[in-house]
């Protein structure tokens, strides 16, 4: 089966197996980019913050 888009998410098998792969402490999300942003937005405790997100819509 083939998945395309968010709605890849919606399926439990392929959502379970990408949360193994984004929790593992080795990830490039943990490793690189998780740090980076921490550094780019610095001290962020007692603000608000507005996610814009993604939505894809069809």
């Amino acid at each position: 089966m083939e998945f395309r888009g968010s709605s890849a998410y919606d399926q439990e098998d392929f959502f379970t197996n990408y949360m193994k792969r984004r929790n593992r402490i080795d990830s490039p999300n943990a490793a690189i980019e998780g740090p980076v942003i921490y550094e780019l937005i610095g001290d962020f405790q007692n603000k608000s913050i507005l996610d814009l997100g993604c939505d894809m819509l069809p």
